[in-house]
């Protein structure tokens, strides 16, 4: 928020001034009562540059015309709006890109707080760049990813007999690039259709109410996609979660399905799968030690799901669990040689397909996704296989017939074939649920948690709190880095809360978005890590890394989930732009509003203003605005030539240095100094504007 201003040049002159001005009051108040009082009275000048005003923290800048979270037709209109201000009316200030590509100024309207443009949208991903000006000059900015298409999928739902299905059914269907853009529909006729899919791979779930599911995948462009409606089988008396009984008790029907030898790590892995075997319960300290167990006595094997030709290969298994169970997991891992095939991110975009539903609780859980939904990240390429990954289910405690369901297909082709590989089921009896929340008093987190059923506890129960990238158990990052451990003996009911400091909270690792505490996969407590969001004046592509990780460290710190960058860079024609509306404010005659500006600014930004008069001089308020691009440009060159950051801090360059104001109105007296204290020595100059400009304005050095 600040400005490089006259008003801060030296504490010693604004003494003298105020001493001047207490004698010269005296000196008027012993004077005669009729002395005439000064006709032209200064005006009064304000001490905040309008340039520094920043629109409300959220929803001054809005776009309607898509929903998040939904598919979007090829041709919209998409209408910006703006509250608390007004657009300037010229299309040359409006710059709307869609993959980088320009929107033409002919398929924009203009009015004081709507700006409509007809836009044609690609097929597949869209990241929408909006940028303008309001009246006062302030720069606008919006970002949004949308996802369209031209193509319509119809759904065909057969019941296990091939016909189609005539109860009423949910069909979710899901784009593999972002598992947070899908469609959603109903049906009791056996079909569907779905507009708007792009020519991406999909993933299609049909589900009823009593927990019957059906699962497969295409190509949005393939026109038509067919899921049957699988049922429970029946229960399989073989005890054979582990396949030491080779494939007894599972029902593989003609699927290519083999029993390999296990193996834990590949290279890629080493590391980060040292600490992810880490899977507490109440009974069992983790899933190494009950593999140790069981190779001690047999082969260690796991089975593998392959495809065969295009299209989805399946198979499942039912079975009973014992009383006392309160959950069951399966540890599984994709692969596929598209990844070393060198596929990844093509339309060959192999899909799997991992559900365990409850048949007494009536709970399904599954992960469905592609090669490309997963990222490049997620395998080790030499092997093509991502590390093991879990899907875990609560159940009924008195007992409960569990049925996995395990699908993988080639897409688009039958080349390059994929796996999904089971190591093994497992049965918990989980009674510790821990919880998470933000302490906006004392900063950091506060855990809590509940001991369930009607007895004590009868051992001891660890809670683990990670770093995640999502908000299931298998999305978290590396070792837990804070633990507490309930005592047996504790009685039933609610415990905490423990206090875990927000100083230890500022080495998260690369793409986390929560913090999970748990105590099993299905006992987890999940809290989304801080966010940061931008008023409607800032640019987020402006904002360092180094930046960002120091705000979220500083937010942590003070336990507040969010805070809202409200300014960022400017650049100098941003700036030139903003002095030059500020100079022709039609509020005031030109004179005055260069006296009003020459006061805000010190010489460097005096610099400047004297560039607009001498360039105005003589002119009519209409010649002026009729030359503005050639007067701002001059602007520009003496911005230049001043040094941009010596006019305003905001105008230094991205590249050196990374200047943000951020909104106090989030912040309470407790957690607010919290914040200034962790962040003050990170950064290279903290003010706080809560007074003056409800912001802290913060400045890193890069």
């Amino acid at each position: 928020m600040k400005e490089v201003r006259k008003n801060h040049e030296s504490f010693s002159f604004l003494m003298i001034v105020v001493i001047m001005g207490l004698i010269i009051t005296a000196a008027i108040g012993c004077s005669s009562s009729n002395d005439n009082e000064d006709e032209n009275p200064k005006p009064i000048i304000s001490e905040i540059n309008p340039l520094d005003k920043s629109l409300s923290d959220s929803g001054a800048l809005t776009l309607s015309g898509v929903v998040k979270g939904e598919l979007t037709q090829k041709t919209a209109e998409l209408r910006f709006r703006l509250q608390g201000a007004e657009f300037t009316q010229s299309a040359s200030d409006i710059s709307l890109t869609i993959n980088g590509s320009v929107v033409s100024p002919k398929s924009l309207s203009l009015t004081a707080t709507e700006i409509v443009a007809t836009v044609e949208f690609y097929d597949g991903r869209n990241d929408l760049s909006f940028k303008a000006y309001d009246t006062i000059g302030r720069p606008l900015f919006l970002t949004e990813t949308v996802w369209s298409g031209s193509n319509t999928l119809s759904v065909n739902v057969l019941d296990p007999n091939g016909a189609p299905f005539l109860e009423p059914v949910t069909v979710d269907l899901t784009l593999s690039d972002d598992e947070n853009i899908g469609a959603s529909g109903n049906t009791s006729t056996g079909n569907l259709t779905f507009q708007n899919i792009p020519s991406r791979t999909v993933v299609v779930e049909a589900r009823t109410y009593n927990n019957l599911v059906g699962v497969s995948g295409c190509v949005g462009s393939d026109g038509t996609i067919t899921i049957r409606i699988v049922d429970f089988a029946p229960v399989s008396p073989v005890a054979n979660n582990d396949f030491s009984l080779g494939l007894d008790g599972w029902n593989v029907g003609a699927s290519p399905v083999t029993i390999i030898e296990h193996i834990e790590d590949f290279p890629a892995f080493s590391e980060k799968t040292s600490n992810n075997m880490i899977v507490k319960s109440n009974e069992e300290s983790i899933y190494r030690s009950t593999r140790e167990m069981r190779t001690a006595s047999f082969a260690d094997n796991d089975l593998q799901l392959a495809t065969s030709g295009e299209g989805p290969q399946s198979l499942s298994r039912t079975f009973a669990t014992s009383t006392g169970t309160t959950s069951v997991a399966v540890r599984y891992r994709f692969v596929t040689s598209e990844v070393p095939g060198g596929y990844f991110g093509s339309e060959y975009n192999d899909y799997f397909s991992v559900s365990l539903r409850s048949k007494a609780g009536g709970e399904i859980k599954s992960e469905s996704n592609t090669m490309n939904g997963l990222g490049l990240g997620d395998f080790d390429f030499a092997s093509g296989s991502t590390s093991w990954r879990n899907v875990t289910l609560k159940t009924d405690p008195k007992g409960d017939v569990i049925q996995l369901d395990v699908t993988v297909a080639n897409v688009a082709d039958a080349l390059y074939d994929s796996y999904v590989v089971i190591d093994f089921i497992e049965e918990r009896q989980d009674k510790v649920q821990p919880a998470l929340s933000w302490n906006s008093v004392a900063g950091g987190l506060n855990l809590t948690y509940t001991v369930e059923g009607t007895t004590a506890l009868e051992k001891a129960v660890t809670i683990e709190v990670y770093w995640a990238s999502g908000s299931t158990y298998a999305s978290q990052i590396g070792s837990p880095f804070f633990t507490y451990t309930v005592p047996a003996g504790t009685n039933v009911g609610q415990g905490g809360p423990i206090s875990i400091p927000g100083t230890g909270l500022a080495d998260d690792p690369s793409g986390t978005t929560h913090i999970i505490a748990a105590t099993s996969e299905t006992k987890i407590g999940v809290l989304p890590d801080v966010q940061i969001s931008y008023g409607a004046n800032a640019n987020a592509a402006s904002v360092s890394a180094g930046m960002i990780d120091v705000i979220k460290d500083g937010l942590r710190a003070a336990g507040q989930p969010t805070c809202t960058i409200t300014s960022t860079a400017r650049t100098p024609a941003d700036q030139a732009r903003a002095m030059f509306n500020n100079l022709v404010n039609s509020a005031n005659p030109i004179a005055t509003n260069v006296t009003n500006q020459l006061a805000l600014y010190a010489a460097p930004g005096d610099a400047v203003i004297n560039v607009f008069s001498s360039q105005t001089t003589g002119m009519t308020y209409s010649q002026i605005i009729a030359a503005s691009a050639t007067i701002q440009a001059s602007m520009v060159t003496e911005i230049n030539a001043q040094g941009p950051q010596n006019v305003s801090r905001h105008c230094a360059d991205p590249a050196a240095a990374s200047v943000i104001d951020i909104g106090v109105s989030s912040f309470n007296a407790d957690n607010g100094q919290l914040f200034r204290a962790s962040v003050t020595p990170r950064v290279t100059r903290f003010i706080d504007e809560t007074t003056s400009n409800s912001c802290y304005h913060i400045e890193l050095n890069l």
